[in-house]
């Protein structure tokens, strides 16, 4: 046990994420929340953000606000409205469903990075889909250069990425298949298209959501959200 405490703060020291409060923690698998609150949070490597303009402050508010959010229900995903009614989540917590430390981010945040790192490149639909399979098989843009969960959907989908299917006919065309897998990381693309006519943007939104998600609903979801997004930016 000592060994596997050593080794558990040995993985994350010198880690913007890691929690000086480790040192003194024995947390067996079995439960679910030893601490929900990290009062010992120090970080060590901060993001320094230059914010020059309003569309800098709202381009960063949106992607670093969309990864706290993640961060914060990574500890309680898959528990029900009853049990956050009565335990609702007002801090940073640790452990819980997937068993990881304070301040992860999930498969959700990972692929809003690997869309971001493409479309800082410029927009290509096979760049996209060669950052989520880097994702998936190595762990690229993951906390921790592991992939700890990942939805069915949306795993299927960059199988088929991996074995060289096109791109836009890998995600799930049933009805099936809808999910959030697709809308949850496309924020991005409202920042990049806020300046494409329709016709290009809406193509280019509903390529991005097929790479997981190709029923005409989640593509319209998608479409919806980011549209929104650019008249808030606007």
């Amino acid at each position: 046990m000592e060994k596997e405490k050593l080794s558990l703060v040995k993985r994350w020291e010198g880690t913007p994420l890691y929690c000086e409060k480790y040192e003194e923690e024995s947390k067996p698998n079995y439960v679910m929340h030893v601490r929900r609150e990290c009062p010992f949070y120090n970080n060590n490597n901060p993001i320094k953000v230059e914010k020059t303009n309003d569309l800098r402050n709202k381009l960063y508010g949106g992607l670093f606000g969309f990864c706290i959010g993640d961060a914060l229900g990574v500890p309680v995903e898959f528990s029900s409205r009853e049990e956050r009614q009565k335990d609702p989540v007002n801090e940073m917590r640790a452990y819980g469903t997937h068993h990881q430390p304070f301040g992860t981010w999930s498969d959700d945040t990972s692929l809003m990075l690997c869309l971001i790192e493409a479309i800082n490149h410029g927009y290509s639909i096979k760049s996209v889909a060669d950052n989520f399979v880097k994702y998936y098989t190595k762990g690229y843009l993951t906390p921790y250069g592991e992939v700890f969960d990942i939805g069915i959907s949306t795993r299927i989908a960059i199988e088929k990425l991996h074995a060289g299917i096109n791109p836009i006919e890998c995600g799930g065309k049933a009805e099936s298949d809808n999910g959030n897998g697709s809308l949850m990381r496309i924020l991005p693309l409202a920042f990049y298209g806020r300046n494409m006519n329709a016709g290009d943007l809406i193509k280019m939104i509903e390529e991005v959501s097929a790479l997981t998600h190709a029923h005409k609903r989640s593509k319209l979801a998608c479409i919806f959200y980011t549209v929104y997004a650019i008249q808030i930016i606007l």
